[in-house]
Protein backbone atom coordinates (compact mmCIF):
# COMPACT_ATOMS: atom_id res chain seq x y z
CA UNK A 1 0.00 0.00 0.00
CA UNK A 2 2.75 2.26 0.74
CA UNK A 3 4.70 1.45 -2.10
CA UNK A 4 1.55 2.06 -4.21
CA UNK A 5 0.88 5.38 -2.84
CA UNK A 6 4.71 6.55 -3.18
CA UNK A 7 3.82 6.57 -7.27
CA UNK A 8 1.76 9.54 -6.38
CA UNK A 9 4.46 11.59 -4.39
CA UNK A 10 6.34 14.22 -6.42
CA UNK A 11 10.00 13.58 -6.44
CA UNK A 12 11.74 17.08 -6.00
CA UNK A 13 15.32 17.66 -5.91
CA UNK A 14 17.99 18.45 -3.15
CA UNK A 15 16.14 20.61 -0.57
CA UNK A 16 17.52 23.82 -0.13
CA UNK A 17 19.79 24.15 3.17
CA UNK A 18 17.69 25.90 6.30
CA UNK A 19 14.41 25.91 4.76
CA UNK A 20 11.65 22.99 5.90
CA UNK A 21 11.48 20.25 3.81
CA UNK A 22 8.61 19.71 1.69
CA UNK A 23 6.29 16.58 0.41
CA UNK A 24 8.42 14.41 -1.55
CA UNK A 25 12.12 15.88 -0.57
CA UNK A 26 14.86 13.39 -0.02
CA UNK A 27 16.93 13.50 2.97
CA UNK A 28 19.42 11.56 2.01
CA UNK A 29 19.84 8.48 0.38
CA UNK A 30 16.85 6.78 3.13
CA UNK A 31 14.03 9.18 3.72
CA UNK A 32 10.93 10.29 1.76
CA UNK A 33 8.73 13.14 2.77
CA UNK A 34 5.56 11.76 2.56
CA UNK A 35 1.64 13.51 3.24
CA UNK A 36 1.25 14.67 6.85
CA UNK A 37 -1.68 16.04 8.01
CA UNK A 38 0.36 19.44 8.29
CA UNK A 39 1.62 19.35 4.18
CA UNK A 40 4.08 17.04 5.43
CA UNK A 41 4.30 18.11 9.11
CA UNK A 42 3.83 16.23 11.83
CA UNK A 43 4.63 18.29 14.77
CA UNK A 44 6.67 21.42 15.38
CA UNK A 45 8.52 22.95 18.32
CA UNK A 46 11.23 25.47 19.68
CA UNK A 47 13.63 22.55 19.49
CA UNK A 48 12.65 21.68 15.77
CA UNK A 49 9.97 20.19 13.54
CA UNK A 50 8.94 16.49 13.07
CA UNK A 51 7.88 15.16 9.59
CA UNK A 52 6.01 12.06 8.13
CA UNK A 53 8.59 9.99 6.29
CA UNK A 54 9.38 6.41 4.24
CA UNK A 55 12.62 4.61 5.23
CA UNK A 56 13.48 2.99 2.02
CA UNK A 57 15.80 0.89 4.16
CA UNK A 58 12.75 -0.72 5.81
CA UNK A 59 9.85 0.00 3.27
CA UNK A 60 8.00 1.66 6.57
CA UNK A 61 6.73 5.11 7.89
CA UNK A 62 8.41 6.57 10.63
CA UNK A 63 8.55 10.30 12.37
CA UNK A 64 11.51 11.70 11.86
CA UNK A 65 13.07 14.84 14.10
CA UNK A 66 15.16 17.63 13.16
CA UNK A 67 17.06 20.22 15.32
CA UNK A 68 17.28 23.88 14.23
CA UNK A 69 20.28 24.63 13.15
CA UNK A 70 21.67 27.08 15.53
CA UNK A 71 21.14 24.25 18.32
CA UNK A 72 23.79 22.48 16.08
CA UNK A 73 26.56 24.97 15.79
CA UNK A 74 28.02 24.30 19.19
CA UNK A 75 29.80 20.58 19.21
CA UNK A 76 29.61 20.32 22.96
CA UNK A 77 25.41 20.21 22.02
CA UNK A 78 25.43 18.18 18.98
CA UNK A 79 27.04 15.48 21.20
CA UNK A 80 24.70 16.47 24.28
CA UNK A 81 21.83 15.43 21.67
CA UNK A 82 23.73 12.45 20.66
CA UNK A 83 24.36 11.28 24.14
CA UNK A 84 20.32 11.71 25.44
CA UNK A 85 18.88 9.53 22.34
CA UNK A 86 21.46 6.75 23.21
CA UNK A 87 19.77 7.21 26.60
CA UNK A 88 16.67 7.25 25.33
CA UNK A 89 17.09 4.07 23.05
CA UNK A 90 18.48 2.27 25.60
CA UNK A 91 15.35 2.53 27.76
CA UNK A 92 14.50 -0.62 26.08
CA UNK A 93 10.90 -1.42 24.62
CA UNK A 94 7.80 -0.26 27.34
CA UNK A 95 3.99 0.19 26.22
CA UNK A 96 4.16 3.59 27.19
CA UNK A 97 7.25 4.92 26.16
CA UNK A 98 7.66 6.59 22.19
CA UNK A 99 10.00 3.73 20.37
CA UNK A 100 13.41 5.45 18.83
CA UNK A 101 15.05 3.73 15.91
CA UNK A 102 17.81 5.86 16.06
CA UNK A 103 19.88 9.02 15.52
CA UNK A 104 21.86 9.95 12.46
CA UNK A 105 23.28 12.62 10.71
CA UNK A 106 22.56 14.41 7.16
CA UNK A 107 24.71 16.76 6.13
CA UNK A 108 26.36 17.81 9.18
CA UNK A 109 22.42 18.12 10.50
CA UNK A 110 21.43 15.15 13.32
CA UNK A 111 17.77 13.52 12.93
CA UNK A 112 15.93 11.37 15.48
CA UNK A 113 14.36 8.63 13.36
CA UNK A 114 10.93 7.53 15.80
CA UNK A 115 7.93 5.26 15.92
CA UNK A 116 5.38 6.91 13.95
CA UNK A 117 1.74 7.12 16.21
CA UNK A 118 -1.19 7.98 13.90
CA UNK A 119 -3.52 10.40 15.16
CA UNK A 120 -7.27 9.22 15.93
CA UNK A 121 -10.87 9.84 13.90
CA UNK A 122 -11.28 13.26 13.68
CA UNK A 123 -7.93 13.99 15.41
CA UNK A 124 -5.45 16.21 13.53
CA UNK A 125 -2.66 15.13 15.72
CA UNK A 126 -1.49 12.89 18.07
CA UNK A 127 -0.44 14.30 21.37
CA UNK A 128 -2.35 14.79 24.59
CA UNK A 129 -2.53 18.46 23.33
CA UNK A 130 -4.82 18.06 20.36
CA UNK A 131 -6.66 15.94 22.55
CA UNK A 132 -6.51 19.07 25.13
CA UNK A 133 -7.68 21.46 22.57
CA UNK A 134 -10.66 19.13 21.32
CA UNK A 135 -12.33 19.43 24.67
CA UNK A 136 -12.97 18.35 28.32
CA UNK A 137 -11.52 14.73 28.97
CA UNK A 138 -13.36 12.17 31.12
CA UNK A 139 -11.87 11.75 34.65
CA UNK A 140 -12.05 7.86 34.23
CA UNK A 141 -9.74 8.64 31.18
CA UNK A 142 -7.31 10.80 33.10
CA UNK A 143 -7.14 8.22 35.47
CA UNK A 144 -5.57 5.58 33.00
CA UNK A 145 -3.34 7.96 30.97
CA UNK A 146 -1.82 9.35 34.29
CA UNK A 147 -1.33 6.41 35.95
CA UNK A 148 0.48 4.95 32.25
CA UNK A 149 2.79 8.48 32.55
CA UNK A 150 3.70 6.87 36.22
CA UNK A 151 4.71 3.59 34.67
CA UNK A 152 6.50 4.81 31.71
CA UNK A 153 8.70 7.17 34.06
CA UNK A 154 9.18 4.43 36.40
CA UNK A 155 10.21 2.22 33.39
CA UNK A 156 12.60 5.05 32.33
CA UNK A 157 13.94 5.81 35.93
CA UNK A 158 14.97 1.96 35.97
CA UNK A 159 16.80 2.31 32.94
CA UNK A 160 19.07 5.09 33.94
CA UNK A 161 17.05 8.35 33.35
CA UNK A 162 17.02 10.67 35.84
CA UNK A 163 15.37 13.22 34.61
CA UNK A 164 13.08 13.91 31.45
CA UNK A 165 13.16 17.84 32.02
CA UNK A 166 10.01 18.24 29.41
CA UNK A 167 6.91 16.39 30.51
CA UNK A 168 4.07 18.76 28.89
CA UNK A 169 1.06 17.73 26.37
CA UNK A 170 3.00 18.29 23.43
CA UNK A 171 5.43 15.62 24.59
CA UNK A 172 2.53 13.03 25.56
CA UNK A 173 1.22 11.05 22.68
CA UNK A 174 -1.83 9.18 22.08
CA UNK A 175 -1.98 5.98 19.88
CA UNK A 176 -4.75 4.78 18.21
CA UNK A 177 -5.77 2.38 21.23
CA UNK A 178 -6.12 5.07 23.39
CA UNK A 179 -2.68 4.71 25.00
CA UNK A 180 -0.22 7.04 26.03
CA UNK A 181 3.56 7.09 24.65
CA UNK A 182 6.05 9.59 25.98
CA UNK A 183 8.44 10.72 24.30
CA UNK A 184 11.75 13.61 23.63
CA UNK A 185 13.45 12.51 26.93
CA UNK A 186 16.42 13.96 27.86
CA UNK A 187 16.56 16.85 25.03
CA UNK A 188 16.07 19.52 26.62
CA UNK A 189 18.79 18.49 29.29
CA UNK A 190 21.15 18.33 26.23
CA UNK A 191 20.53 22.16 25.61
CA UNK A 192 22.06 23.06 29.20
CA UNK A 193 25.03 23.86 27.38
CA UNK A 194 23.86 26.90 24.95
CA UNK A 195 24.21 30.37 26.02
CA UNK A 196 20.88 32.10 26.56
CA UNK A 197 21.81 34.44 24.20
CA UNK A 198 22.35 32.60 21.51
CA UNK A 199 19.34 31.22 20.84
CA UNK A 200 16.25 33.28 19.16
CA UNK A 201 12.90 32.06 21.51
CA UNK A 202 9.93 30.37 19.23
CA UNK A 203 6.55 30.07 20.60
CA UNK A 204 4.95 26.96 20.19
CA UNK A 205 1.62 26.37 21.56
CA UNK A 206 0.09 29.74 22.85
CA UNK A 207 2.11 30.95 26.08
CA UNK A 208 4.28 27.92 25.75
CA UNK A 209 7.81 28.34 24.68
CA UNK A 210 10.41 25.84 24.69
CA UNK A 211 13.08 28.80 25.95
CA UNK A 212 16.61 28.50 26.51
CA UNK A 213 16.57 29.53 29.72
CA UNK A 214 18.22 31.85 32.33
CA UNK A 215 20.93 30.96 34.92
CA UNK A 216 20.83 27.47 33.20
CA UNK A 217 17.55 26.36 33.37
CA UNK A 218 15.86 24.96 30.02
CA UNK A 219 12.40 23.46 29.29
CA UNK A 220 9.40 24.44 28.69
CA UNK A 221 8.51 27.31 31.05
CA UNK A 222 4.67 26.68 31.74
CA UNK A 223 5.33 23.72 32.90
CA UNK A 224 9.04 24.05 34.39
CA UNK A 225 9.06 23.61 38.74
CA UNK A 226 10.33 26.89 40.38
CA UNK A 227 14.35 25.53 40.91
CA UNK A 228 14.67 24.44 36.96
CA UNK A 229 14.79 28.13 35.99
CA UNK A 230 18.43 28.44 38.12
CA UNK A 231 19.46 24.82 37.70
CA UNK A 232 21.13 22.75 34.51
CA UNK A 233 20.28 19.80 37.39
CA UNK A 234 17.61 18.39 38.53
CA UNK A 235 16.05 15.15 39.54
CA UNK A 236 12.50 13.56 39.03
CA UNK A 237 10.64 15.34 41.31
CA UNK A 238 11.43 18.08 38.42
CA UNK A 239 9.02 15.77 36.49
CA UNK A 240 6.83 15.04 39.09
CA UNK A 241 6.01 18.78 39.27
CA UNK A 242 5.50 19.02 35.31
CA UNK A 243 3.22 15.74 35.07
CA UNK A 244 1.39 18.15 38.40
CA UNK A 245 0.95 20.89 35.80
CA UNK A 246 -0.51 18.38 33.11
CA UNK A 247 -2.83 16.93 35.49
CA UNK A 248 -4.14 19.80 36.51
CA UNK A 249 -4.61 21.01 32.90
CA UNK A 250 -6.62 17.91 32.04
CA UNK A 251 -9.05 18.17 35.17
CA UNK A 252 -9.48 22.12 34.23
CA UNK A 253 -8.78 22.50 30.64
CA UNK A 254 -5.97 25.39 31.74
CA UNK A 255 -2.72 25.61 33.03
CA UNK A 256 -2.40 26.71 36.78
CA UNK A 257 -0.18 29.77 36.02
CA UNK A 258 -0.16 32.19 32.73
CA UNK A 259 2.13 34.47 31.81
CA UNK A 260 1.72 36.69 29.17
CA UNK A 261 3.92 36.51 25.77
CA UNK A 262 7.00 38.75 25.69
CA UNK A 263 6.52 41.57 23.25
CA UNK A 264 9.67 41.09 21.19
CA UNK A 265 12.38 38.26 20.86
CA UNK A 266 15.75 40.29 22.30
CA UNK A 267 17.10 39.00 25.27
CA UNK A 268 15.93 41.59 27.63
CA UNK A 269 12.11 40.54 26.80
CA UNK A 270 12.87 37.11 26.65
CA UNK A 271 15.05 37.25 30.39
CA UNK A 272 11.69 39.14 32.02
CA UNK A 273 9.47 36.69 30.71
CA UNK A 274 11.58 33.87 32.33
CA UNK A 275 11.78 35.60 35.28
CA UNK A 276 7.71 36.42 35.87
CA UNK A 277 7.03 32.28 34.73
CA UNK A 278 10.06 31.73 37.87
CA UNK A 279 7.94 34.01 39.51
CA UNK A 280 4.89 32.46 39.09
CA UNK A 281 5.67 28.98 39.95
CA UNK A 282 7.51 29.89 42.81
CA UNK A 283 5.14 32.11 44.66
CA UNK A 284 1.98 32.12 43.56
CA UNK A 285 -0.47 29.74 45.42
CA UNK A 286 -1.10 26.31 44.68
CA UNK A 287 -4.68 26.44 43.04
CA UNK A 288 -7.20 24.21 45.05
CA UNK A 289 -8.55 21.49 42.49
CA UNK A 290 -11.33 19.37 43.48
CA UNK A 291 -12.31 15.99 43.12
CA UNK A 292 -9.99 12.57 44.28
CA UNK A 293 -7.01 13.80 42.15
CA UNK A 294 -7.03 16.93 43.53
CA UNK A 295 -4.32 15.70 46.54
CA UNK A 296 -2.92 14.72 44.17
CA UNK A 297 -2.23 17.34 42.13
CA UNK A 298 -1.74 19.61 45.54
CA UNK A 299 1.73 17.35 46.02
CA UNK A 300 2.69 17.39 42.85
CA UNK A 301 2.86 21.13 42.57
CA UNK A 302 4.81 21.42 46.27
CA UNK A 303 7.21 24.84 45.81
CA UNK A 304 9.91 22.46 47.47
CA UNK A 305 11.33 19.63 45.49
CA UNK A 306 11.34 17.51 49.16
CA UNK A 307 7.15 18.26 49.96
CA UNK A 308 6.64 16.19 46.46
CA UNK A 309 6.35 12.78 45.75
CA UNK A 310 9.78 10.83 45.80
CA UNK A 311 8.94 8.86 42.77
CA UNK A 312 6.80 8.14 39.98
CA UNK A 313 5.63 4.77 41.75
Amino acid sequence: MIISRLKDIPHRGKPIPGTPYRVGDPIGDRWLILHGPRNGLIGQGGMGLVYLIYDWHSASKYALKTFRGEFLTYPAVKKAFSREIELWVGLDRHPHILEVVGIEEVSYRLYVQMEYIPSSPGMLGSSLRDHLQRGSIPEQQIFKWAIQVCHAMEHAKKHGMTCHRDIKPENILVDQEGNIRISDFGLARALDSVRPDSIKAEPTMGDTYLTIGCGGGCGTPAYMPPEQFTSGGGDIRNDIYSFGIVLHEMVTGKLPYIAHLPSSRNLEDRTRYMRVWEQLHRERPIPNVKGRIGKVIERCLAKQPEDRFETFA
